[in-house]
């Protein structure tokens, strides 16, 4: 029980982390600052959650997620978080007129986000319009 509640707090402390990171981003986006915006995104995305932008892109799409709960030993909470910020860097590199990179993280994007919807009990609205606006990018 104390082990669970430990590992829940370090999950939320993640979650607000990540959400205060992605208002950051968002500030800089919205003022234009895309440059900005991708460094903070990448720096998070290697401090947070231990991977470099490149080193994900060139893992295969065909068992993406899987490579990442084996290697990284993510949960689906982790998933979906790194979701998020990879969702607001491919909204920054499709800003910045990089249209390959961005399509190549929305892919991985929206195998995640697929992933945590298949895998979770509880529906998201929020998750689902995130797929769907993938899917119309």
């Amino acid at each position: 029980m104390i082990q669970r509640d430990f590992i829940k707090r370090q999950l939320e402390e993640l979650g607000r982390a990540v959400a205060k990171i992605i208002s950051d981003i968002l500030k800089l986006k919205e003022l234009g600052k895309v440059d900005e915006g991708i460094v903070i995104a990448q720096e998070t995305v290697e401090s947070t959650f231990d991977l470099d932008i490149e080193n994900l892109l060139s893992l295969p799409l065909n068992n993406f997620v899987e490579t990442l709960i084996k290697e990284k030993k993510y949960s689906s909470v982790h998933l979906n978080y790194l979701g998020d910020v990879l969702l607001i860097t491919a909204e920054l590199y499709e800003q910045k007129g990089e249209k390959q990179r961005s399509k190549e993280l929305y892919q991985r994007v929206l195998i995640i986000f697929n992933y945590v919807d298949q895998t979770e009990k509880t529906f998201s609205l929020e998750r689902n319009n995130k797929i769907e606006k993938i899917k119309n990018c």
